[in-house]
């Protein structure tokens, strides 16, 4: 019922927001429109307008099917929506789309062996943090779907 609610009150946005950007200087343009100008990346309006699948169709299922600890359950709810989620702060930090796929590849490998409560998902989390941390990359537009899904949870007492 949500994503449909938000679907509807959301429709247009991209549209709307995105109508005159071509127009402005490009020393005027935000990180976000300048991805929609160059590779048609809605971006966070557009899973808005999409009625938040990361968090309703990845993050809640993830969070409620989780194991382990509070905290392992979260991180492996934010490795299932960066596998599925155009993370455009990610894609900023790092300058490049090639990055997506990299850390969509890392993120399942994580939950492929069983997500962040085992030793080897604990492992390879680490290890990306690292990796992340050395070249200056952010998912944070992931962790704004996260802390939605976090959001949603509580009001769904499911966690």
């Amino acid at each position: 019922m949500v994503p449909q609610v938000v679907k509807t009150m959301l429709a247009g946005l991209s549209d709307s927001d995105f109508s005159d950007v071509a127009a402005k200087p490009a020393t005027a343009l935000t990180a976000g429109e300048r991805l929609y100008l160059d590779h048609g990346i809605t971006g966070v309006r557009g899973e808005a307008e999409a009625g938040f699948p990361s968090v309703f169709k990845v993050g809640l299922p993830t969070l409620q099917r989780a194991q382990g600890t509070l905290n392992e359950r979260l991180l492996d709810s934010l490795l299932s929506i960066l596998s599925q989620f155009t993370d455009t702060n990610l894609i900023h930090r790092a300058g490049t789309l090639s990055i997506l796929p990299v850390a969509q590849r890392q993120a399942l490998a994580i939950l492929r062996i069983g997500g962040t409560h085992t030793t080897t998902g604990k492992m390879l989390l680490r290890k990306m943090n690292t990796d992340f941390m050395q070249q200056n990359l952010s998912l944070g537009g992931s962790a704004d779907m996260l802390i939605l899904t976090i959001f949603m949870a509580f009001v769904e007492e499911s966690i």
